[in-house]
């Protein structure tokens, strides 16, 4: 089983309606059996939270966990079983949970908008198009293709000791 993860608030800002498109795209064209952890609060905002469920159920996904504000042990359970950290936020200011996810060796794939690409400092992979497919076909890639992932991680290293 795939786990496709998200770490950060679920606010409109951070497009997690993009995420689940784009995850469903990956569950529908290449593997039926994954999972999306969305992990962060959506205190002040349940009328978005309440949106994204309607979305997973309108796309029929299936596999979505929407687990809210964790405790530090809980995250760090969450980053152990994660294969892939997904972020389609279109405004940032540093976004700390790729940094977070760096540290914890796990591929980020993020869309490259405001700030994102500066804290990626040329590690994991930025994606210019919100095209469900193309974004699915990119986390197939770096699931399935052992060398790559770790060209990936290696590069995330370089760039937190930089």
């Amino acid at each position: 089983m795939t786990n496709v993860i998200f770490v950060g608030r679920i606010t409109p800002n951070k497009r997690i309606d993009n995420v689940i498109r784009h995850f469903n795209a990956y569950q529908q064209l290449f593997n039926p059996r994954s999972r999306l952890l969305l992990v962060g609060s959506y205190a002040g905002f349940d009328r978005y939270h309440a949106m994204l469920a309607g979305l997973v159920a309108r796309l029929g996904t299936s596999n979505v966990r929407f687990f809210g504000h964790v405790t530090n042990a809980e995250l760090a359970a969450c980053y152990d079983v994660a294969d892939v950290f997904l972020c389609a936020s279109e405004h940032e200011g540093f976004c700390v949970p790729l940094v977070e996810a760096f540290r914890e060796g796990i591929p980020v794939l993020a869309y490259a908008a405001t700030a994102v690409p500066a804290t990626m400092d040329g590690a994991g992979i930025l994606y210019e198009t919100r095209n469900p497919v193309h974004v699915a076909q990119l986390v197939d890639r770096v699931v399935t293709n052992r060398e790559l992932r770790d060209r990936i991680v290696e590069g995330q290293d370089a760039a937190l000791a930089r």
